[in-house]
């Protein structure tokens, strides 16, 4: 695979990883696909596509022993910045688009993927998001997503990007989903004079207790002429308990 794109660029970035049964890592990565794409705005990005990689650590190296399915969407920049993680039946992996939702698969071994679907609720309705990472968080015993959302609080700012959701996730379809009436919000909207705080790149740690962190960063920003002419950031740290 690296022998296949040898000049374009692999990350695993804004990404959780996890374990295969025999101790090696599994790692999400996204890398160019297709290069110098034009979008509307009249800036040229790479397209990305998505495989996940298992790898053996020898020393301080990882040895990439096995490679995944390349999930491809031709849309925008593509598929970027997945998670994974091993849930109570498989592996299941949540990525990044700029379509208008996020994406969910799930495969037996962390490696061999289904192309991935839409992100929905129990209720059949789209999570409807914008450009913007989720994340796993394991709480309570229960395995969550955390991800922005349209809602009327968050529909005027960037992105949708003013709260911070969480919501439980029923495994047992054969499509991952939502449940609805789990949702919380974990970090709600906060304004500073007037302006939306912008939240969305974020982490969640899961922890042996059962309870999870979960860091971002409220960035404010002032705005004149397509310059940013003030900003204030105010990062925060939640421990997260759910039952």
């Amino acid at each position: 695979n690296p022998a296949l794109l040898p000049e374009r660029l692999w990350r695993v970035s804004c990404a959780q990883a996890t374990y295969a049964p025999d101790g090696d890592w599994i790692l999400p990565a996204y890398f160019e696909h297709r290069a110098n794409v034009e979008y509307e705005a009249g800036y040229f990005s790479p397209r990305f596509a998505v495989e996940t990689v298992k790898v053996h650590l020898e020393g301080d190296t990882l040895i990439p022993v096995a490679w995944g399915t390349q999930l491809v969407y031709e849309n925008m920049r593509g598929f970027l910045e997945p998670s994974l993680i091993r849930g109570t039946r498989d592996y299941l992996l949540t990525i990044r688009a700029e379509d208008g939702c996020a994406y969910v698969s799930r495969g037996m071994d962390g490696l061999q993927w289904p192309q991935p679907v839409p992100w929905r609720f129990d209720d059949g309705a789209l999570l409807e998001t914008d450009s913007t990472q989720q994340h796993w968080m394991m709480a309570g015993g229960k395995l969550h997503l955390v991800y922005t959302r349209k809602s009327a609080e968050s529909a005027s700012a960037m992105r949708y990007r003013s709260i911070l959701f969480v919501a439980e996730v029923d495994e047992t379809q054969e499509v991952p989903v939502l449940k609805r009436n789990t949702e919380q919000e974990l970090y709600p909207r906060r304004q500073r004079e007037g302006i939306d705080g912008l939240l969305g790149n974020f982490h969640v740690a899961n922890l042996p207790d059962g309870t999870a962190l979960v860091g971002d960063a409220y960035g404010f920003y002032k705005v004149e002429n397509d310059d940013i002419v003030e900003r204030y950031n105010d990062v925060v740290l939640k421990r997260v308990s759910l039952s």
